[in-house]
């Protein structure tokens, strides 16, 4: 069925029956494919920088910011919503309310993230990580978001008791929601935008992604196996809550050697540590769930998917827990580690609850499913994803330690010629990079097709497997749960779900995000901020230029209190950044670190050459030309970069 006939259906349908989660993860689906050709083109460009150069919206800087933007919002959460939309009615036994209201959402929430996403191709980056898009595309895409938070409560019903499935969505929404709002809070400067950046980041993750997600398992592995859902199991509670807490109050782990303060550090640290046990009982509560159905996993390609993404959602945790340890952040922080957690989790753990999810409801839809299409895809993502992270863990882990053995043997400094010794040997890895995530967007086209229907057309067709409703009439003598009666609570219901959700939102964001805000010394000026930081005419402009361009992607301005920054200039304070919105402190080092450029680089005229034709000094470099801007927004950018200096 194409996109168009699904379009008349929705038309024609009666209120309550028309489509809107398929159409929903329809377009989520292609906003997917968009998003991995996107993060395929990245990868091709480090390894040749001059693919599909000269044009600015094409330009690595550009495009990362709006793949990832395609792949979190567009896929992500537009698919979290559609099987919220979907997940919800059926646990409850009530239609979805208000059709209506639910199809606003898709379109200004759509509206919002594919407006804002093409904004930041063309320039208009808000320089914060998963936060770029612009102010009025994230009101547009904040009406969205309420308006399917109300759907869902209103669906969930106020005096129901709920099962896992409902109030898993139900609290998620409503975190969405608040996340959305204190994220893009403007006007915060400094250090303070990277405190709030770290925050939404590590609240996506735990307390809608993670949430949302194991609200698709909880209701998938009884609609596939038959087996009891873990409705007022109390391992389910405790993990549900346990792990939105935690993971929240982790956030401070990116924050690891940065100017934020050192007691902001060890909370992210001690968290992250303590996330394994939330985590143990997730994984706990999916296998109690799975007992005596282990067999029927084997069979069954939605579950195939959901217990492969629980195991990447396992990885995830150990990998943010050694990226929050000091000792390990001096080597792997600012290296292709962390694009590769990203991917751990975002291509990973949610893409695979996703995928099966997609797939379940195609088999509902249509009364069977594309078995060899899904299996084909399933091994093409497994496998592209392996190479991709493998080259990515590897490349970090060399580049981190070239970094402390340079520092320590008191040799060139990774700046200018210097950055040969950790860029060049990336190569390689680059390449199996490309490999692996050119065999993903395969993989996600596959899903893709299938979604519109087309899946029958290039694979055979199975039949369908286990239902929710069928799991009405299995046997009820289920054996009692270990964990049953470890704590006696009362029903779940909206009101008590909505409060309990809203009170731990406000907690967590009070300590690990406002509370560190209030630091005095984050909005004083030291004398670097004072001498060379205020900025004025060309240097305002050109640090414009700088965000639009996404340079803070590749290249960090930090100094970090560490054994690899040895040599880098003085140790970045909080104050440096006093007179900056935001502040740039950095993602990753693909290129030098810049804190103190201009200590190093005083030729305005050679700078500007560098930027026209990078590889024409360093054949080895990857970074991008930047020939195609104006004469004037090189200049202010080279202006801007003068600025950067002790």
């Amino acid at each position: 069925m194409s996109v168009t006939e699904i379009i008349d259906e929705v038309q024609s349908a009666a209120p309550e029956e028309r489509p809107v989660a398929r159409l929903q993860l329809i377009i989520a689906g292609v906003f997917l494919v968009f998003g991995t050709l996107g993060l395929l083109i990245i990868s091709i460009q480090l390894v040749a920088p001059g693919f599909l150069g000269g044009v600015g919206f094409l330009s690595y800087g550009r495009m990362l910011p709006n793949a990832m933007s395609d792949v979190v919002n567009g896929w992500l959460v537009l698919g979290s919503i559609a099987a919220a939309f979907a997940i919800v009615p059926r646990v409850t036994g009530a239609r979805l309310a208000s059709p209506t209201t639910a199809f606003v959402a898709l379109g200004m929430t759509t509206l919002g993230y594919l407006a804002g996403g093409l904004a930041v191709l063309f320039g208009g980056s808000e320089g914060r990580y998963l936060l770029e898009l612009p102010l009025w595309a994230d009101a547009i895409v904040l009406v969205g978001l309420i308006a399917a938070a109300r759907v869902v409560s209103a669906t969930a019903g106020r005096d129901r008791d709920l099962t896992a499935p409902a109030w898993f969505f139900v609290a998620a929404m409503w975190w969405l929601v608040l996340l959305h709002i204190v994220g893009n809070i403007p006007g915060i400067t400094g250090v303070n935008s990277a405190i709030l950046t770290s925050f939404y980041r590590a609240g996506l993750v735990g307390m809608f992604l993670a949430i949302a997600g194991l609200g698709i398992v909880a209701y998938l592995i009884p609609a596939e196996t038959g087996a009891s859902a873990p409705n007022n199991r109390q391992l389910t509670r405790l993990g549900f809550w346990s792990l939105a807490f935690v993971w929240a109050w982790t956030a401070p782990r990116f924050l690891v050697f940065s100017p934020a303060p050192d007691w902001l550090e060890t909370i992210g640290t001690m968290f992250s540590i303590g996330l394994v046990v939330p985590a143990l009982i997730v994984l706990a509560d999916i296998a109690v769930t799975m007992r005596g159905s282990w067999d029927k996993a084997f069979a069954s390609v939605p579950l195939k998917f959901a217990l492969a993404g629980a195991g990447m959602f396992a990885l995830a945790v150990i990998v943010n827990l050694v990226q929050s340890l000091r000792s390990a952040g001096g080597i792997v922080q600012f290296t292709e580690w962390m694009s590769a957690y990203d991917w751990l989790l975002y291509l990973g753990a949610f893409s695979f609850w996703l995928f099966a999810f997609g797939y379940h409801e195609m088999a509902k839809h249509t009364g069977a499913v594309a078995t060899r299409a899904a299996t084909f895809h399933l091994r093409l993502s497994t496998v592209g994803l392996a190479l991709a992270l493998g080259s990515m863990w590897v490349a970090g882990l060399q580049q981190g330690l070239y970094w402390v053995g340079a520092a320590n043997a008191q040799e060139a400094l990774p700046v200018g010629d210097g950055a040969l010794g950790f860029v060049a040997p990336l190569a390689a890895h680059h390449v199996v990079r490309v490999i692996g995530i050119g065999l993903y967007f395969v993989g996600t086209l596959v899903f893709l097709m299938v979604l519109l229907g087309r899946g029958a057309s290039v694979a055979a067709v199975g039949e369908l497997g286990g239902e929710a409703d069928d799991a009405e009439d299995a046997d009820e003598e289920v054996e009692e749960d270990l964990f049953e009666d470890i704590v006696t609570v009362g029903p779940m219901r909206r009101r008590r779900v909505t409060v309990g959700a809203v009170g731990l939102f406000l907690a967590s964001f009070l300590f690990v995000g406002l509370f560190p805000m209030l630091e005095g010394d984050h909005t004083s000026p030291t004398l670097l901020a004072d001498a060379a930081r205020e900025y004025e005419g060309d240097a305002a402009d050109g640090r414009r230029v700088y965000l639009a361009e996404g340079c803070w992607y590749c290249h960090t301005q930090q100094v970090r209190a560490a054994v690899s920054d040895v040599g880098l200039g003085g140790v970045s304070l909080p104050g440096d950044y006093a007179y900056e919105t935001p502040g740039l402190l950095g993602e990753q080092r693909m290129g030098p670190d810049l804190m103190h450029l201009a200590e190093r680089t005083n030729d305005p005229a050679a700078l500007a050459a560098h930027l026209a034709d990078p590889q024409a000094a360093r054949s080895w470099s990857t970074m991008p030309s930047y020939d195609y801007l104006s004469d004037a927004e090189m200049s202010a950018l080279v202006a801007y970069l003068g600025t950067l200096e002790d």
